[in-house]
Formats: C-alpha cells, structure tokens, sequence
C-alpha cells in the first residue's frame, strides 16, 4: 500500500505557522486564509521528527519569534501530520493523524508567539537528506550575497522561458523530490516545467524584481538552510500572475552542497 503523509494547518481568527524540522512549511490566517497542506515526505526525516505549531508570530521574519504581551480570544489554530492511502481525498477523515498540536485563545493575557512542539517518528521517512550533513550556516553580508546570486540565477532562468535552464538552476530541489516521490522522474519534471513556463510567460515579464532593500533572509532547519524570504513575510521571488497582474511567491531553501549554495527544497 502507498501512502503519501501530509502536513496540515488550520486556524481560525489568528495567524499561525508550522514548521517541520526547524523547516518552515505552511503558514495561514492573516491574508485570509484558514487552512493549507502539502505533501511532507521530502521534509521528513529517518527518525524523530520534530513538529513546531506558532501561534502569532511577528511577519518580519527574523523578528518572528520576538515575544510580546496579547490578550486573544474565540481563535484557535491546529496543525498535524496524516498520513493517506494514495488516491484517497486528503481529507483527516480519510487518514491517520500521526501527530497533532492545538491551540485555542481563553481571553487571558499571555506571551506570543505560542510555540507548541511534539516529536514523532514517521516509517514512511527512510531517506537521509544532503541537507542533513550540510555546514551550518552564518547569516551575514557574505552569505546574503552568495544567496542573492543563487536567485538571481533562478530568476534568469525563468526569464529565458527555458525549461532546461530551470532545471539546472532547481537540480537538488528536483533530485530529492524524485526520492520523495518515486512517481516522478526527469520527464514528468520536464514536462512541468514546460507548462510552468509557458503559463508564467503569457503577458510579458514573468517576475517581479528582486527588491534587495527587502530581503529579511533567515536561517533554518537547525542551522542547515537559507530561507530566501522578504521582511513582509514573503518569498524574495515574485511571479507575476498573467491573469490580474498579482505577486505569487515562489519560496526557495538554500543549503551548502558541495561548497556552494543551492537550492535544495
């Protein structure tokens, strides 16, 4: 039996992040949203995992953390990891809650963010990702240049409408989502990659620039990664949807392989 595990995030009133091996994954509540998942298999790792549900942080995301004073009430937020037969509706009615972390508001003062951790060893995890062994990174001048070279990169690739481009520019990325998921193989990327192109490419300019006064690069996954994120909260990279104009962020992680900076997740 094949089973895909996913990471879920709800909330209600508040806004909420899950991170999943230090790695952040999922967030949801201010903008609207209630709820997202996605596929975790190329998260999770051979072991214990580690499962962190913040409730309220800061958005500048290197202030995420900062501790303030609130009084909350009638909000919750539950995040969780489930896994599900492939094929089945990914609804937690239809799977397995492997682990499960809630968070409701009772009106009294407290510190935020409210950070709500629970371990679990998931079978399915049998791989031990590159980015494991990787050199811990130091955020600084050096290492922020480094990065926006590597999204530099990226963003020329997108603009040359290449599919072959973005694939050497994403190739661990790509790599390990293989491992991951074994359905997928270099055609099926190559094949995405085309229909992401000529999607993006409909009304002119793909992307918005890269704006280096905004960059709030953060630290990750115990050290490991580089999240290439903006002080609003968001991804550095923006597409720009063809449809209404929109930003869309493309959100990359970065880690050292073979003495250099690439994007891995």
């Amino acid at each position: 039996m094949v089973t895909i595990v996913y990471a879920e995030l709800a909330t209600s009133g508040c806004y909420a992040a899950l991170f999943l091996n230090g790695i952040p994954i999922l967030s949801t509540g201010r903008h609207g949203g209630v709820f997202s998942s996605m596929p975790a298999r190329q998260v999770l790792i051979r072991g214990t995992n580690r499962l962190e549900l913040v409730v309220e942080p800061l958005e500048q995301p290197s202030r995420a953390r900062e501790q303030r004073k609130m009084t909350l009430q009638d909000k919750w937020a539950v995040g969780r990891l489930v896994r599900y037969e492939e094929g089945v509706p990914a609804v937690v009615e239809n799977g397995t809650v492997l682990l499960e972390q809630r968070w409701s508001a009772d009106g009294v003062e407290a510190t935020y963010p409210v950070v709500i951790t629970g371990d679990v060893i998931v079978p399915d995890a049998t791989h031990d990702w590159a980015w494991q062994a990787a050199p811990a990174l130091q955020l600084g001048p050096e290492l922020t240049a480094e990065a926006v070279a590597v999204l530099e990169e990226v963003v020329a690739a997108i603009r040359s409408g290449r599919e072959e481009n973005l694939m050497a520019a994403l190739e661990p990325k790509l790599l390990d989502a293989r491992i991951a998921y074994p359905v997928r193989d270099e055609a099926l990327d190559r094949n995405e990659l085309l229909h992401f192109m000529k999607f993006w490419h409909k009304a002119g300019d793909p992307l918005f620039p890269l704006e280096a006064d905004q960059h709030d690069f953060r630290i990750v996954a115990g050290g490991r990664m580089l999240e290439t994120v903006d002080l609003d909260g968001y991804a550095s990279i923006r597409l720009r949807d063809p449809n209404d104009g929109e930003a869309i962020p493309y959100p990359l992680l970065l880690a050292r392989l073979g003495g250099r900076l690439r994007v891995i997740r």
